[in-house]
């Protein structure tokens, strides 16, 4: 069995982060991701430098890209070669899940009486 879900929340808009520039004492902003539309998500923590800023920024946008789409399934047997952080390619569902670049973001083995050895996988969108 499969769920596959699409959010509403869209990542065009970017995030900020802000940063303290020692040398003149004032607050400046930096911006990763987004296309421009929309007000961009802002972090609420100011960072010590720039380097700093942008490095959250870019890991905020990389998880609002990844929100974007979420596909759960469970295998018809269990696969222990499988783990968190693997390219996944999608076919022979609907076009639009097909289409997109997945990884993996969770992997949980089981094995029960019932249903012998599992493995459920939630997949999000690279």
């Amino acid at each position: 069995d499969y769920a596959y879900s699409e959010t509403e929340r869209s990542a065009d808009a970017g995030v900020e982060a802000s940063w303290h520039d020692a040398e003149s004492g004032d607050r400046k902003t930096v911006k990763e991701g987004g296309k421009g539309q929309g007000k961009p998500k802002r972090l609420g923590r100011v960072y010590h430098s720039e380097a700093d800023a942008r490095t959250a920024a870019k890991a905020a946008a990389g998880r609002d890209t990844r929100a974007e789409a979420s596909f759960d399934c469970t295998l018809a047997l269990g696969a222990a070669e499988i783990y968190p952080e693997r390219p996944v390619t999608l076919q022979g569902f609907k076009p639009t899940i097909d289409a997109k670049r997945w990884i993996i973001a969770e992997v949980t083995h089981a094995i029960d009486a019932a249903g012998g050895f599992t493995t459920k996988l939630k997949l999000e969108v690279v």
